[in-house]
């Protein structure tokens, strides 16, 4: 098999989110998708692939899941993924690239190293981003594979309960035999909780938007409330800011589109370049 997607979904919690994730996926993809899961028993139409593997720690799963691809090339998703329309056109990268992934907007993963181990020192630091592991698309080739493996090794290492500040470091350490190509950020979209700006049209939202009273631990949406949420951020294409159970606003109405407006309607033209100053 050439190309397909695959999930890694370790716990009860875990394989009903790939499940609303490959629903959302199947509807734009022929292509075969997979799913890792610790539960023996579980079958689902959603899914061309069911591979059965043990449990292990953390963030363990998914480094040991990457690597056992049953494709040359993978569209890697993480469970709480929603996939907006197709995706198709990831697998092309990979006809340049070994990898391509999107950067994650943080830089570096400072809470995690706070937290778990402040004394770690980080190369490159504020010069070579951490890459969001939520999104990964990669062929199925012995310099990525020697990468995971890296990954591994220094994932166990680091004793940070994250996996992104381990693969900066393993890519760091295989420059020179992976090529990798930084992916737009709306194939993997984070920030509709967070006034998210929005240039294109979304490809795949990653977020847990659903909420309980009971507790401030995030939770997946369902998959029809997830649908009506892609539709609605997705109906204006352009630069928009999503703003949290409000909606869209456009580049339109912001002040300086609204007094430009007005300059236009008093019949004030644009003059040349070499002329404006």
């Amino acid at each position: 098999m050439n190309c397909g997607f695959l999930y890694v979904a370790m716990g009860e919690k875990y394989l009903m989110e790939a499940q609303i994730s490959a629903r959302s996926l199947r509807r734009f993809t022929q292509y075969p998708v997979a799913v890792i899961t610790d539960d023996a028993g579980f079958k689902s139409d959603l899914f061309d692939i069911i591979i059965y593997n043990e449990p292990s720690e953390d963030f363990i799963t998914k480094i040991l899941g990457v690597k056992q691809t049953p494709f040359q090339r993978t569209v890697f998703l993480d469970t709480d993924t929603f996939v907006c329309s197709s995706i198709n056109d990831l697998f092309s990268v990979l006809d340049l690239f070994d990898m391509a992934m999107t950067i994650d907007n943080f830089i570096h993963g400072y809470p995690f190293f706070k937290k778990y181990n402040p004394d770690y020192f980080i190369r490159y630091e504020k010069i070579i981003p951490e890459y969001n592991t939520g999104v990964i698309v990669f062929s199925n080739n012995n310099n990525v594979m020697k990468l995971f493996e890296s990954w591994l090794r220094i994932h166990k290492t680091m004793h940070i309960k994250a996996d992104m500040p381990s693969f900066r470091e393993a890519l760091i350490e295989n420059a020179a035999t992976v090529r990798i190509s930084p992916l737009p950020f709306e194939y993997n979209f984070h920030g509709i909780k967070s006034f998210g700006f929005v240039y294109n049209e979304i490809k795949i939202i990653h977020e847990r938007l659903g909420e309980r009273w009971s507790t401030l631990t995030e939770i997946m949406l369902p998959y029809e409330k997830m649908d009506r949420l892609a539709k609605r951020i997705n109906k204006h294409m352009g630069k928009r800011i999503i703003i949290p159970y409000m909606g869209l606003i456009t580049s339109a109405f912001s002040p300086y589109s609204i007094k430009n407006k007005l300059k236009r309607m008093f019949g004030i033209k644009k003059t040349k370049k070499a002329e404006t100053f």
